[in-house]
């Protein structure tokens, strides 16, 4: 494999067929190889290792973070998720990978009945990544299923009609 990596170029095709300058490539995982998912696999193995106490999910090149805390608890959690956030950020730019802060966002999934009784619907989040603010959203897919703050599935089901 290490004939294999060095020494590549690529190029981008654009519209009517013209064709972008071929430029080197001197690190990353070759896109659309056979070997490429298996690489990337290897390549950010170790992300997991990085993020402390906090669980995580990867599929791809998508990583969830997800912590479970207590509603008397919240602030602490907001700190372990804010310290698991610098982290990634930390380890990304170290792999030459960069964090986009836009498609990072922040959903606090939780029942109606304890949302309204412990004012979650109006808890301030203060998450950033990479210094920009996160946006909290009221729902978000993951795998082809929509997670709603209620833990109501009418979007994913009304997607599914």
């Amino acid at each position: 494999m290490a004939d294999w990596l060095p020494d590549r170029t690529t190029t981008v095709v654009q519209t009517d067929d013209n064709v972008s300058d071929y430029v080197d490539v001197s690190f990353g995982v070759p896109q659309g190889s056979i070997l490429g998912p298996v690489m990337f696999n290897i390549y950010v193995n170790d992300l997991s290792d990085n993020l402390d106490s906090n669980k995580s999910y990867q599929y791809a090149d998508d990583t969830t973070i997800y912590i479970h805390e207590k509603p008397a608890n919240l602030k602490t959690g907001e700190e372990k998720l804010q310290k698991a956030l610098d982290s990634l950020a930390s380890w990304s730019s170290s792999c030459n990978l960069s964090l986009n802060a836009k498609k990072t966002k922040v959903v606090l999934l939780s029942t109606k009945q304890l949302s309204r009784v412990h004012e979650l619907d109006a808890y301030p989040t203060n998450l950033s990544a990479g210094g920009t603010k996160l946006e909290r959203l009221t729902s978000t897919k993951l795998l082809g299923s929509t997670f709603q703050e209620n833990l109501k599935w009418n979007e994913d089901i009304q997607s599914k009609i």
